[in-house]
């Protein structure tokens, strides 16, 4: 009976120590939509996308790129929600926003960065 009692309490402290680190890590970056991405959030590509380069002086039904530039994995960024419209407005190192010109990612989900 004693020998039981301490098997079951075993598996039960092994199954508590596995489980735990499992559920830590399972925690996602909110997706798109949230009210999380309505601030700036520094962030680093976990995935290599490609940022484009718009012009905000051109209305939106008549958009096209007018630069490209490709993001490395482990690249700090500065990301937040680009609104209705736009996926990711994005800027970082080479990529400046301002009234006249803006970098997006377009990538719907938020599995290509970590914090």
């Amino acid at each position: 009976m004693k020998m039981n009692r301490i098997v079951i309490v075993g598996l039960a402290a092994v199954t508590l120590g596995v489980s735990v680190p499992v559920i830590g890590h399972a925690k996602a970056l909110p997706g798109l939509t949230s009210h999380y991405w309505w601030h700036p959030r520094h962030m680093h590509v976990r995935k290599p996308v490609t940022a484009l380069k718009f012009s905000g002086l051109v209305p939106d039904s008549l958009q096209k790129p007018i630069a490209k530039k490709r993001l490395k994995v482990g690249t700090a960024i500065v990301v937040q929600s680009g609104g209705l419209e736009w996926d990711w407005n994005v800027a970082g190192r080479g990529m400046v926003n301002n009234r006249k010109q803006f970098w997006m990612v377009q990538r719907t989900g938020s599995g290509w960065m970590r914090q």
